[in-house]
């Protein structure tokens, strides 16, 4: 027997206040459960919902993948476009850590989304997979996106990540179900399944809220500052020259007081000489972040600048 796959919709927010991709059986019932007065009801209120066209799948259409690629030969594809936008990846996973996602040299962003809507033909054995893509209500006209869809497999007993560029020759229709064959994530028992995608429009407000929840890999820079006792007992100022970034330079400059600093190194080497019993070397005394300093290729500011002071004898 075959289960439907179900499309999804945002309606709510995880433990990190990153947007929840919901199937819209359950967003009906956090719906339901938003419009009554039970304590259940105050629990799960969020504080946006989702405004977009509700249709019934009327027909499947199979598509076709223009590459399938690992990433970082996916980003340079991406690169000949000369477009001004993130290459976008929609994933399944739930997985935002920079362990999985991040590819050294490669700029790019990863939408997250669940869909509930999975079903398994107990015959064939074979196994679907459902993916909501959103988009702007002034995008339905746009011919042929490019959609990058994420795809988990199995290699040599560890996870692999596989990129796919679709391709949907012409507009993209909201409502009608697009099936991938082989693309959906290797089930360790069923293998490959299929991918079912299916776009929805919504308006600018809540495509806004929903690329808020989106992960940004690649866009972040670490710098190191260098400093010694006499360094500290004259003050730090950690100051960078220039640094480039697409078409555009940026500079910045950090600076820390030299007493706390010292404190910081004093203390450290307490801790480390009780550990090895002998005098310390090279410490790391301090970690700073400041987020979304560096732009992506639309302008947003996204790219975290990493500062971290490091003590050399």
């Amino acid at each position: 027997m075959k289960t439907k796959a179900h499309p999804a919709t945002v309606h709510g927010l995880d433990q990190k206040a990153h947007p929840t991709l919901h199937s819209t059986k359950s967003a009906n019932r956090i719906s339901k459960a938003t419009n009554s007065n039970s304590p259940m009801s105050q629990r799960t209120r969020t504080p946006y919902a989702f405004q977009f066209e509700r249709q019934t799948p009327t027909a499947v259409i199979y598509g076709e993948c223009s590459h399938s690629l690992p990433v970082d030969e996916m980003a340079k594809i991406y690169q000949t476009y000369g477009w001004n936008v993130p290459m976008t990846i929609y994933t399944r996973s739930q997985d935002r850590s920079r362990e999985r996602n991040e590819v050294p040299g490669c700029k790019f962003r990863k939408f997250f989304g669940t869909d509930e809507g999975e079903a398994i033909e107990s015959l064939q054995q074979k196994q679907f997979v459902g993916l909501t893509v959103f988009m702007r209500e002034d995008d339905k006209e746009k011919l042929d996106p490019k959609i990058y869809v994420e795809q988990s497999i199995i290699q040599d007993g560890k996870e692999k990540l596989i990129v796919h560029e679709l391709n949907f020759r012409g507009l993209v229709q909201t409502g009608i179900e697009y099936m991938f064959r082989g693309l959906g994530d290797e089930h360790p028992e069923f293998g490959k399944g299929d991918l079912r995608v299916r776009f929805l429009s919504v308006n600018n407000e809540s495509f806004e809220t929903y690329t808020s929840g989106a992960g940004y890999y690649g866009y972040d820079q670490t710098v190191y500052a260098i400093t010694n006792r006499k360094m500290l007992d004259r003050g730090q100022a950690i100051s960078t020259k220039q640094s480039s970034w697409g078409n555009e330079l940026h500079q910045y400059s950090v600076a820390f007081d030299p007493a706390d600093l010292r404190i910081l190194l004093d203390t450290k080497q307490k801790t480390e000489m009780k550990k090895k019993q002998g005098a310390s070397g090279e410490l790391e005394l301090l970690k700073l972040c400041i987020h979304k300093v560096f732009p992506s290729e639309d302008g947003t500011k996204v790219g975290d600048l990493n500062v971290r002071v490091v003590y050399k004898p």
